[in-house]
């Protein structure tokens, strides 16, 4: 959005250009409820006050830490669409603070108020980029509790991204498969044991070792003890995550 420039102005335009930073992101549908809440009341943002009742609209909490600070108001020309009567602004220690005043009736200063209270929430947090701006500010050099985080927040918010990331995770299809089939693999290794343990226990029991296939359709019992070598190249096999020819030594060597 670009402010119109005025024929011979030398001002540089004024760019409304969202930074990629926010982690708030609201839904097309809500941007569009908020749009007709601006067309209807107007700016809600700022300290909201309705002449006719001498009650707040928009800003209650604001107000609540400016209760010392003087107001300065004027009339405008005439009542605005939005139903405007007067413009000022709040001075509080040494500052200004906007103030707006309406002229409505309790029914559209409800709506109004509550339009203010809800359009303020109704946007989320993108996670993995409030987990970022936080870290990032968070170098020593400022009060972070300025953000409006606390540190229990601040703490809680960087554990809770780490748990959806990795509930996330677990969630893709291909680690989903990857687990089932490692279930797959453990139940068949725990129905061959069972069977060893069932038909071949003195097999077992001179037994030096038991391997398994990759996929444990099939294992061999390693009885000699002269087969320690042996033993210590498949140990290698694993410890370097890499694949051993045990399908081909399965071939050439007695199976149960």
């Amino acid at each position: 959005m670009a402010k119109k420039q005025k024929p011979n102005e030398e001002k540089p335009l004024i760019e409304l250009t969202a930074d990629p930073a926010n982690p708030n992101r609201m839904q097309d549908e809500d941007k569009g409820r908020m749009a007709r809440s601006l067309a209807e009341f107007g700016d809600l943002g700022g300290v909201i006050l309705n002449r006719r009742t001498g009650l707040l609209i928009g800003g209650h909490q604001r107000a609540s830490v400016m209760t010392d600070g003087e107001i300065h108001c004027e009339d405008v020309a005439a009542p605005e669409p939005d139903g405007t009567v007067a413009r000022g602004y709040i001075e509080h220690l040494g500052r200004r603070y906007a103030l707006r005043v309406v002229d409505w009736p309790s029914d559209v200063a409800h709506a109004a108020m509550l339009a203010a209270n809800r359009f303020a929430r109704v946007g989320g947090d993108d996670s993995a980029l409030l987990k970022d701006l936080l870290a990032e500010l968070d170098d020593g050099s400022r009060d972070m509790d300025l953000t409006g985080y606390t540190e229990e927040k601040r703490e809680e918010l960087m554990t809770q991204y780490h748990k959806d990331l990795a509930e996330q995770i677990e969630a893709e299809p291909i680690y989903t498969e990857q687990d089932t089939k490692a279930d797959r693999r453990a139940a068949k290794i725990a129905e061959k044991l069972t069977a060893i343990l069932k038909n071949h226990k003195d097999k077992l029991e001179k037994a030096a070792a038991i391997v398994f296939s990759a996929e444990a359709s099939e294992f061999i019992c390693i009885e000699d003890s002269a087969l320690a070598d042996f033993l210590t190249e498949l140990r290698r096999y694993k410890e370097n995550d890499t694949e051993s020819p045990l399908a081909a030594i399965l071939e050439r060597v007695h199976k149960l």
